[in-house]
C-alpha cells in the first residue's frame, strides 16, 4: 500500500513529534560539532556576517542535547527499565566504538595504538563519549528516580522542579566558577536526572492546553533574548580584547544549563510534543522512524574519537570565502553525516536484531537476570533492600 485508502495515516499511539525531535535534535548536535571542530568553520572576524551566522546557529542549536535528554525523561513514567534495552544500548556504543577504531587502523588513517584500543572496548568507562558515559549513569538511576517522583503531588513535584532550577541553573550562572552543587555542570549526571524529572513533569500534568504554534512563538521570543544576551559581551571584547568578556557571553547560552538555553530546550520540546501528523503517504512514516531508530547511532559515528578529527579536517579543507558558502557547506554537511550515518545503522540494526533474538542471547540474559534477582534476595534478607 502506497497510500491510505482513507487519504491519510493517522496514529493514536505513537507520538511521531518525538520522533521529528530525535531527528532534528541529532541535527543540531552536528551542527555544532560543525561549528566547533571545523577548522574552516571557527575563527571568523568579529560581528562579520559569517560570524553572525555562526553565533545565531549555535544558539539556536544549543537546546539539542537537552531535548534529547528530555525525551528519555518523558517516558520515564511510560516504560519501565528493561536490562535488554539497557545491554543493547551498551552493545550498540561498543559495536561502534571497536569497529570503528580497528576500520581506521587498518585503513593506515591512525597509528595502533594500545591505550585507544583498550578504551574502544570500554567506550563508557573510559569516556570515550561523554554523552554515553553521563547518559548510562543516569539511566541507571531511572528506575530509582521514578519510584521517587511517583510518590509526588503535582505541587511538591512543581516545588521540587523549581528548586532544582534555582540551584542547578539560576546559582550556576551567577556562580559559574563554583560547580559543588551541579557537579559536571550541563553534561554531568545530576543535570541529565534534573531533566529527567522536568520530561516526566510533562508527561504525567501536561493538560495540551496549547498548540505547537503557541510555543513556537515563545521560542523564537526565548532565542531573541539569548543573541541579544551575548552582544554587549562581545562588544566589551571588541574594544578592551580582554577574555572574561567572552566568558561572560558564553556562560549565558554555551552551556546546557544557563538559562535561556534550559528554558528554549523545554519550549523547543514542547513544539514537537504537541505537533499532529497526518501521513498522506505509508512511506513518509517509514521514513521516519526509520531516520529517527538512527539517530543515536548518527553521533556514535561522527563523533568517535577515532574519526572525529580527520573527519573535520577533510570537511574543514573546503574554502569558506563567505557567508553564503558557510550555510552551504553547513547544510549539505549536517544532512550528508546524518544520511550517511543512518544507512550505516539500519544494516547494524538488520544484525543486531539477528543477534539479541538468538536462542544463546535468551540464555544469557536469563542468566543475568537470576544473578540480578539473587543479589536482590540477599540485599532483602540482610533489610538493606528496605533501607534503599
Amino acid at each position: 500500500m502506497t497510500r491510505a485508502q482513507s487519504g491519510s495515516i493517522r496514529s493514536s499511539e505513537r507520538n511521531y513529534g518525538i520522533d521529528e525531535l530525535r531527528i532534528i535534535s541529532m541535527m543540531m548536535i552536528i551542527s555544532l560539532h560543525f561549528f566547533s571542530y571545523n577548522p574552516s568553520a571557527t575563527n571568523f572576524q568579529i560581528f562579520s556576517p559569517a560570524w553572525f551566522a555562526r553565533i545565531i546557529i549555535l544558539v539556536l542549536c544549543r537546546v539539542s542535547v537537552n531535548c534529547y535528554i528530555l525525551i528519555t525523561g518523558f517516558y520515564i513514567f511510560k516504560t519501565r527499565f528493561k536490562f535488554k534495552k539497557f545491554l543493547e544500548l551498551l552493545a550498540e556504543v561498543l559495536f561502534y566504538s571497536v569497529t570503528i577504531y580497528l576500520l581506521m587502523v587498518f585503513s593506515g588513517a591512525i597509528s595502533f595504538s594500545l591505550k585507544p584500543f583498550i578504551c574502544s572496548f570500554l567506550p563508557t568507562l573510559t569516556r570515550q563519549y561523554w554523552f554515553v558515559t553521563s547518559y548510562v549513569g543516569a539511566y541507571l538511576c531511572q528506575p530509582i528516580l521514578r519510584n521517587i517522583l511517583s510518590l509526588l503531588s503535582k505541587e511538591m513535584y512543581r516545588i521540587s522542579l523549581l528548586l532544582g532550577f534555582l540551584l542547578f541553573v539560576v546559582y550556576y550562572n551567577l556562580f559559574f566558577f563554583c560547580d559543588n552543587l551541579n557537579f559536571g555542570g550541563g553534561t554531568g549526571i545530576v543535570w541529565f536526572l534534573y531533566l529527567f524529572a522536568v520530561g516526566g513533569y510533562v508527561a504525567r500534568f501536561s493538560e495540551n492546553k496549547h498548540r505547537s504554534r503557541f510555543y513556537a512563538k515563545r521560542y523564537v521570543l526565548m532565542f531573541a533574548i539569548a543573541v541579544a544576551s551575548e552582544i554587549p559581551f562581545y562588544i566589551l571584547y571588541f574594544f578592551t580584547k580582554k577574555q572574561i568578556f567572552i566568558q561572560g557571553a558564553t556562560i549565558f547560552v554555551s552551556v546546557y544549563n544557563s538559562i535561556f538555553i534550559f528554558i528554549m530546550s523545554v519550549i523547543f520540546f514542547e513544539i514537537f510534543r504537541t505537533r499532529t501528523f497526518c501521513f498522506k503517504y505509508l512511506w513518509q512514516k517509514k521514513l521516519l522512524i526509520f531516520l529517527s531508530s538512527g539517530s543515536f547511532a548518527v553521533y556514535l559515528i561522527h563523533d568517535n574519537n577515532s574519526l572525529r578529527d580527520i573527519l573535520w579536517w577533510w570537511i574543514g579543507s573546503i574554502h569558506i570565502s563567505n557567508v553564503l558558502i558557510l550555510l552551504l557547506v553547513w547544510f549539505v554537511t549536517v544532512l550528508s553525516i546524518y544520511l550517511v550515518a543512518s544507512m550505516i545503522d539500519g544494516v547494524r540494526r538488520v544484525f543486531f536484531n539477528y543477534v539479541f533474538s538468538s536462542q544463546a542471547y535468551e540464555i544469557f540474559e536469563q542468566k543475568c537476570l537470576l544473578k540480578i534477582s539473587s543479589i536482590k534476595k540477599r540485599l532483602i534478607k540482610n533489610k538493606t533492600w528496605d533501607m534503599l
